[in-house]
């Protein structure tokens, strides 16, 4: 999907993003492995 799509997507369904968000702990620390984490930075 490219991003141009990914963003219709989410502008055409806010209903359905705003649940999902609704059902995050927002207060919780975020659990992300050491090996995820590397890999999440360098996607940047």
């Amino acid at each position: 999907m490219t991003f141009d799509r990914w963003l219709t997507y989410f502008r055409d369904n806010p209903a359905r993003h705003e649940a999902i968000e609704a059902r995050i702990d927002w207060d919780s620390a975020a659990t992300v492995s050491q090996r995820s984490r590397r890999a999440f930075i360098r996607s940047f």
